[in-house]
């Protein structure tokens, strides 16, 4: 029987994730808008996924996670590798 290895599945955990983010930025742009920017890219196919907040020199503002799935991939498969 195999040992645990935290080590290496943490590694193993890492790669993966790396692998579906680069797919997912093959299928999906993926942006943070602000307040302002928000109906503009909501104009152009983007939707919003969710809102946050974030902390700029002691102010926090508001600003919204959006994206668009694409109709042609952005990125050759053969770079997936």
């Amino acid at each position: 029987m195999r040992s645990w290895d935290l080590q290496q599945d943490l590694h193993m955990h890492q790669e993966c994730n790396m692998k579906l983010n680069k797919v997912f930025a093959f299928l999906y742009w993926i942006r943070d808008a602000s307040i302002t920017a928000k109906t503009y890219f909501q104009q152009h196919g983007y939707q919003i996924v969710q809102s946050q907040s974030v902390e700029r020199t002691g102010i926090m503002l508001v600003n919204f996670k959006i994206i668009k799935k694409l109709n042609k991939p952005a990125l050759d498969k053969n770079k997936l590798e």
